[in-house]
């Protein structure tokens, strides 16, 4: 639950083994640990958000990849799913060199109001090139599509980053990801609401898309 003591393990297991990977200087990551307070399923709860930094070959503007470590009941494995995808790519990322700086985000809070995503943006600086959120890729079936590009504002993800994930996803996994439905698009032409840390990101100006696969 947002805010509870499992919660806040779960932010220091995170953060130490992201650490473990080395610093910066050695192609690790820089982490850094804030703590933001808003409204959740909770009530109002101060939260902790993990910002784990690697620097790129080039001064292009970072990637950032979000996932939030928080369910709102007991047992919902998928909702850890993206937590650990998170930690994978953490060690991937911390072993090859990249072009664009890799900023990973562990947030709580997204299983109602999304409020660790939602204040993120005062606590990094300068322009971001696109934002990943990481879902829940863990479940009995899958269902497409895989990338949701949906804001909680007017529009969607540009069409390019759209694409990018969804050749990305089928260059390593064989499978189609899909895409939004027409009657979907429709539906959010009507009403702009979006389920997902990358629709509050999206609508601040950081074009996002959300990848889930349950």
């Amino acid at each position: 639950r947002p805010g509870s003591a499992g919660d806040d393990a779960l932010a220091a297991h995170i953060a130490a083994t992201i650490r473990g990977l080395g610093s910066a200087a050695g192609a690790g990551f820089t982490v850094r640990t804030v703590q933001v307070e808003g409204q959740t399923i909770e009530g109002e709860r101060p939260l902790r958000t993990l910002i784990a930094e690697r620097p790129g070959s080039t001064d292009a503007a970072p990637i950032l990849i979000v996932a939030h470590r928080d369910a709102a009941q007991p047992g919902s494995w998928a909702e850890l799913s993206g937590t650990a995808a998170l930690l994978e790519l953490a060690r991937v990322f911390s072993t090859r060199e990249t072009k664009r700086a890799i900023i990973l985000v562990s947030t709580s809070g997204g299983s109602g109001g999304y409020v660790g995503a939602a204040q993120l943006a005062s606590f990094l600086h300068g322009p971001l090139d696109a934002a990943i959120v990481l879902g829940d890729l863990a479940g009995t079936r899958a269902h497409r599509p895989f990338v949701i590009p949906f804001s909680d504002g007017l529009g969607s993800a540009p069409l390019q980053l759209q694409r990018t994930v969804e050749d990305a996803i089928t260059e390593q996994t064989g499978t189609s990801p899909g895409g939004p439905s027409a009657l979907g698009q429709l539906a959010h032409l009507a009403f702009p609401f979006a389920v997902g840390e990358q629709g509050v990101l999206d609508a601040s100006g950081v074009p996002s898309v959300l990848v889930q696969g349950s």
